[in-house]
């Protein structure tokens, strides 16, 4: 067993003792973000070598530390933490979640939940039937004590709305997103939501795109009664020189403190966003 599957068994082990369902309404920490396929956004396959696994994987572990999530929400995950494939992130990075709700990979598109604390009682995949990448979220109803429950989900919405034929792709994965979980009195949604309005250097065909920020997209979830965990104020893509709000928390029967932006430095080429969520 390597030093860092060592490392991630026992934290797994951690966590699940302290994983039962506790009496009453807690808080807890709840993370997103979009970890850019350890390639820093540039590839959908990860970059990290083999024998620089053990200390890039103990640098990660010391982001998640520094974010110190019960929930946490990842976008363009990849099993593989290193090309060759023997290392594998689920462990050697995120080994210290008990609960590990991992979907499927489709190309650029890989969501995931990483949960300690809470019981899981139910989870779902669900791909938009509208899209240009083959969007989808992933869905993990918990106990949060007692008889309180709520739905934590994790998405990334398409960013190709530009293209000819998939204009409304984005407006109706929002949709989707509200009408799955409307009569849910406990749901935070997450994720990466490519909130971009594109441009056109020119009217003649064959023109260059060119994308802005646009957060008014996100006043769909607000109109629906959601609260944002911020609203353009916080950039969080991409690391080196951010310009988006793309990256989100929002949420429904909460309470929020704590807010942050968690800079990564080189891990990916978005930062994480990171709060405390309390039961109203």
């Amino acid at each position: 067993m390597t030093t860092m599957a060592f490392y991630g068994n026992v934290l797994a082990v951690a966590a699940a003792l302290a994983g039962e369902c506790k009496n009453g309404p807690v808080s807890f920490r709840y993370a997103s973000w979009n970890i850019g396929h350890y390639a820093y956004g540039r590839g959908k396959d990860t970059k990290v070598a083999e024998p620089n696994a053990t200390v890039r994987a103990w640098t990660y572990n010391g982001f998640l530390d520094e974010l110190n999530a019960d929930v946490l929400g990842i976008c363009e995950y990849s099993e593989n933490f290193t090309s060759n494939g023997a290392y594998k992130a689920s462990s050697c990075v995120f080994g210290r979640y008990r609960e590990q709700i991992i979907g499927p990979q489709e190309s650029w598109q890989w969501n995931c939940q990483f949960i300690n604390r809470f019981k899981v009682l139910d989870r779902r995949i669900k791909h938009y039937p509208k899209h240009h990448q083959n969007t989808y979220y992933v869905a993990s109803k918990v106990c949060l004590g007692g008889n309180v429950s709520a739905w934590f989900v994790q998405t990334h919405l398409d960013w190709g709305n530009y293209l000819p034929g998939h204009e409304d792709d984005r407006n109706d994965q929002i949709r989707i997103l509200i009408e799955d979980f409307k009569n849910e009195p406990r749901v935070v949604i997450s994720g990466d939501f490519n909130t971009i309005k594109w441009h056109q250097t020119g009217p003649e065909e064959g023109s260059k795109w060119w994308e802005s920020d646009n957060p008014e997209e996100f006043q769909t979830f607000v109109k629906a009664g959601y609260t944002l965990a911020h609203g353009a104020e916080v950039l969080t893509a991409p690391t080196h020189k951010p310009s988006s709000s793309i990256d989100n928390i929002i949420f429904r029967g909460f309470r929020m403190s704590d807010f942050k932006r968690y800079d990564c430095k080189d891990l990916s080429d978005h930062m994480a966003i990171g709060c405390t969520l309390t039961v109203k």
